[in-house]
């Protein structure tokens, strides 16, 4: 009697073509963009709106990872905050990106962890400036150390953490908050944020 040939596949195999074909469909649906990393932060799937956003082809993406497109300056930070995205294992906040045609671009972003075995998912999307008249012609109220405090803030790190990027101690970082909450007339940390968002001072 032949042996009999079963078509099945095992149970893992099968549920991972499906995460896959979810997956692909999500990626084709959404308008933002979508980004799977792996541990390394090399990028392993980008949606359409991804690769506009990166301004670089898809084939030129998957073979790089996040701080090819990190401006120079910002891979200290971008470290930073790829350690507390593995010690919360979520982040959200806005970043400065280095597109594939040397353009700059702000974006606010969300991520999380283990989206899939050994894979990161990234949503990401422009954040749009502000028209050129709704800007102030004068000077920003801050200093240049406050607003690097809130930039570095507006990723959604904690006050110890802002001090250990910026190597200051979490009180100067408390310090320096509060001088921008009353220079800006705000309350609290997002309301700060947002308003420097919206004047363009930080991205």
């Amino acid at each position: 009697m032949a042996a009999r040939h079963s078509l099945r596949q095992p149970a893992g195999l099968v549920a991972n073509a499906i995460s896959d074909t979810r997956l692909r469909i999500v990626c084709a649906t959404v308008l933002d963009a979508l980004l799977v990393i792996d541990d390394a932060g090399r990028f392993l799937r980008v949606n359409e709106p991804g690769v506009e956003l990166l301004r670089a082809p898809a084939e030129e993406v998957l073979q790089r990872g996040l701080e090819h497109f990190s401006p120079p300056e910002l891979v200290p930070t971008l470290g930073s905050l790829g350690n507390a995205f593995e010690r919360r294992g979520s982040l959200s906040g806005t970043y400065e990106v280095l597109r594939g045609d040397g353009s700059r671009a702000a974006v606010e972003f969300r991520a999380t962890r283990y989206f899939d075995a050994g894979e990161h998912l990234i949503a990401a999307r422009e954040l749009q400036s502000p028209p050129a008249d709704t800007r102030p012609d004068e000077a920003s109220p801050l200093s240049a150390r406050e607003l690097e405090v809130l930039q570095v803030a507006s990723s959604g790190m904690s006050t110890s953490e802002i001090g250990g990027v910026l190597v200051i101690s979490p009180a100067t970082v408390k310090t320096h908050l509060a001088n921008v909450y009353a220079k800006l007339g705000v309350a609290d940390r997002t309301a700060a944020v947002a308003e420097c968002l919206r004047r363009g001072l930080i991205r």
